[in-house]
């Protein structure tokens, strides 16, 4: 658990091949990894998508379930829970239903839509207000589009000074092209 919870599988999904778990628990047998795994399963503990490969699955901690994790389940405000819908509702709408499809995702996208929101100031309008610009208008399009907060919260800051900059930039455009500004009023003689 120790070993997922650093890798951030409390925020989002990680796919690790059997034999980097045991490298990384300094477990020789891949039938340990394998037991351990089912036992989390069975707790509920984790939840496991298995991949075709069969030397990998898909691994994410329910944050949930796991009494350890109480006080981070805590500092997720019901506000973080609207922005995660209002999020997934954005994506449907412009057609990546695909992304937020998987079992529990909105659960598993309120820890990340939290620290987003701090980010934000904890305004959840001005949280939509970037991301909305992110979905439609940005070099972080893909990113966004991609139905994960976790990795759109690496980017965020990097995505909203690029924003500033747009605005920054076309605050500057309508003072030169307004009359009566210090870019020019026409009456100069």
């Amino acid at each position: 658990m120790a070993y997922l919870v650093r890798r951030r599988a409390i925020d989002h999904e990680i796919v690790d091949s059997r034999q980097t778990l045991a490298d990384a628990v300094g477990c020789q047998s891949l039938r340990t990894i394998d037991a351990s795994l089912e036992r989390l399963e069975k707790a509920g503990w984790i939840s496991v998508r298995h991949r075709w490969n069969g030397n990998s699955n898909a691994i994410q901690v329910n944050v949930n379930t796991v009494p350890a994790l109480a006080p981070v389940q805590r500092k997720v405000t019901k506000e973080a829970g609207q922005f995660a819908v209002w999020y997934k509702g954005e994506l449907e709408r412009s057609g990546f239903r695909k992304q937020v499809r998987r079992k529990n995702w909105l659960s598993r996208s309120e820890l990340s839509a939290q620290r987003i929101l701090n980010k934000c100031g904890g305004d959840v309008e001005l949280a939509k207000v970037r991301f909305g610009w992110g979905l439609r208008f940005s070099k972080w399009q893909k990113i966004v589009q991609s139905g994960s907060l976790y990795h759109v919260n690496g980017i965020f800051d990097k995505m909203v000074k690029e924003l500033q900059e747009y605005i920054d930039s076309k605050a500057k455009q309508t003072a030169i092209d307004t009359p009566g500004t210090s870019g020019g009023s026409g009456n100069e003689q």
